[in-house]
């Protein structure tokens, strides 16, 4: 049985919000390892409004696969995994 992490960002695993984001048109391309956890880096590509791609990290510890924080190169932090989600749903 894998360990869980019951504080922070919330219970997602990062293969499940890998699948969100490759729908909605957010496509990682490189990936950060340190001692414990992996930073995994994704273009956001905005289609209405025709900006240029935002950069989103998302931390995932190693042991468990557990999305740890995530935040943008434009300094915009989520605190929890709905603010995430509904930050980068396909908007057309």
């Amino acid at each position: 049985m894998r360990p869980r992490i019951k504080k922070g960002f919330g219970k997602l695993i990062h293969s499940e919000l890998k699948e969100y984001l490759t729908n909605n048109k957010v496509y990682g391309f490189t990936v950060d390892i340190t001692e414990n956890t992996l930073i995994y880096i994704y273009n956001i590509m905005f289609r209405k409004n025709k900006e240029n791609p935002e950069m989103l990290f998302v931390e995932v510890s190693q042991s468990s696969k557990l999305v740890l924080k995530a935040w943008t190169d434009k300094g915009k932090t989520f605190n929890n995994i709905k603010e995430l989600l509904d930050y980068t749903i396909l908007k057309t």
